[in-house]
């Protein structure tokens, strides 16, 4: 992949304040092309980038960032977290997995600022069985899968690793769209 070093600090503030926007642009490896074609903040570039940008901001402030409604959204389920936990320290040899707690409590805050509910008890475990292969799929991420093109996506090999990678993006987005037909 071809770099430039800028090592001079007057180069620098030239190249990336004052004409920044002729710099923006990145490589975008064909895994993000592929995944989010083209859209998004992250695997975005030039126009397209800055409208992202810009209705991500104005989205985040309509849900509350830089407001209050962010915070009590928060202690909303810290409370809720507190009292299961209080449930559980009642009940004699209980034992708890505070990574657990702490991912079911930020995924429970997210669900209720893009679908206006928390995760039910069934679907505790639908979280958890994706945040595994979520949890796989970075474990597994290597720098050879930024490697792979368009043009080598019909080796046998390469075509399976993508489907491995790519199935549990695939999960997200089914449970996003489970959750949206549901509205």
């Amino acid at each position: 992949m071809p770099t430039v070093n800028i090592t001079d600090y007057a180069t620098a503030v030239d190249a990336m304040v004052k004409k920044g926007s002729a710099f923006a642009n990145r490589n975008m490896p064909y895994l993000f092309r592929l995944t989010r074609g083209d859209r998004g903040i992250i695997a975005s570039n030039g126009q397209p980038w800055l409208e992202q940008r810009r209705f991500a901001l104005h989205t985040l402030r309509n849900f509350g960032l830089g407001r209050n409604i962010i915070e009590e959204r928060i202690m909303y389920e810290f409370e809720i977290t507190c009292e299961e936990l209080e449930g559980r320290f009642d009940k004699e040899g209980a034992s708890i997995e505070p990574e657990n707690m702490l991912n079911l409590m930020v995924a429970n805050i997210m669900n209720r600022m893009l679908f206006t509910d928390r995760f039910s008890k069934k679907d505790e475990e639908r979280f958890f069985a994706l945040k595994a292969k979520a949890d796989e799929m970075v474990n597994n991420f290597s720098v050879f899968d930024m490697l792979i093109d368009k043009w080598n996506m019909d080796l046998p090999f390469v075509k399976q690793r993508m489907e491995y990678i790519l199935r549990p993006i695939n999960d997200v987005v089914d449970f996003m769209r489970d959750q949206i037909e549901k509205r």
